[in-house]
């Protein structure tokens, strides 16, 4: 978050994680999408189901054996933190789930990143909603929506996904990390961090993969209830099509 004091990021990273669908949405006049959300199953399209589970691993041992070498701890996890480095070009799919009330909303996400241009593509069952953003402008539009568009501001990569920004740690008190280690989730080799903030009650887990700096991960709680959840299908590490950055006028995003 440019420009504001740092014992806020966690709270205003928190908000977000939660939040930021809804934003979305409402700036689509997509408010009606939302209830399609809820208790839906995913039904993956054709054109992007070239992607699968096994793609992202594709990693190193030694990755992993010098992290494992390190002892990494709440008061080192921000330094570690620091010596990832994310691709320059990426896919990275996961499903989202919002919970609020017993109401599971439920989306999969497809981020494209291409240098400074990224997309995102959320589907849920029979309906998508589409987001690029560029370095002065994000377009949205959906399926019963018009294409509009926004100055970018301080609207992030991730924000465009709905995915949380791990690298919040790095500004954060060690204070606020209550666990931190080196392990492995579902096979993959990770940073694992655990955020707590004691005004908002919320506690977010972390699981980054070291191999490709991306969150693998992710999980919100209030009192011990997940309110949010990430988990990762998908990263392919190459250069995203066109595709992914066209806009509904034919043009691709960061070409003109």
């Amino acid at each position: 978050m440019i420009g504001m004091d740092k014992r806020h990021v966690l709270k205003l990273t928190a908000v977000a994680i939660v939040s930021v669908i809804t934003v979305l949405f409402a700036m689509l006049l997509l408010s009606e999408m939302i209830d399609a959300y809820r208790g839906t199953s995913i039904t993956l399209p054709e054109a992007y189901a070239s992607t699968t589970a096994s793609d992202v691993r594709n990693r190193t041992e030694e990755a992993g054996e010098v992290y494992e070498r390190v002892s990494v701890s709440p008061e080192n996890v921000a330094e570690v933190i620091a010596t990832l480095t994310r691709p320059a070009a990426y896919t990275h799919s996961a499903l989202v789930e919002l919970r609020d009330g017993g109401i599971i909303s439920t989306a999969q996400v497809f981020h494209a990143v291409r240098g400074d241009v990224s997309a995102a593509v959320r589907y849920t069952d029979g309906s998508e909603t589409h987001a690029v953003r560029t370095g002065e402008t994000v377009y949205l539009w959906g399926t019963d929506a018009d294409l509009t568009q926004y100055p970018v501001g301080d609207f992030s990569a991730d924000a465009l996904a709905g995915f949380p920004t791990y690298e919040v740690v790095r500004t954060l008190d060690a204070s606020s990390v209550t666990a931190a280690a080196y392990t492995l989730y579902e096979g993959f080799s990770c940073i694992f961090f655990t955020t707590y903030d004691a005004e908002l009650g919320l506690t977010c887990d972390y699981y980054v993969d070291i191999a490709s700096g991306l969150l693998v991960y992710s999980e919100t709680r209030r009192a011990g209830e997940v309110i949010y959840s990430l988990q990762t299908l998908s990263i392919v590490r190459d250069t995203p099509s066109d595709e992914y950055f066209r806009l509904p006028d034919g043009r691709v995003a960061g070409t003109f």
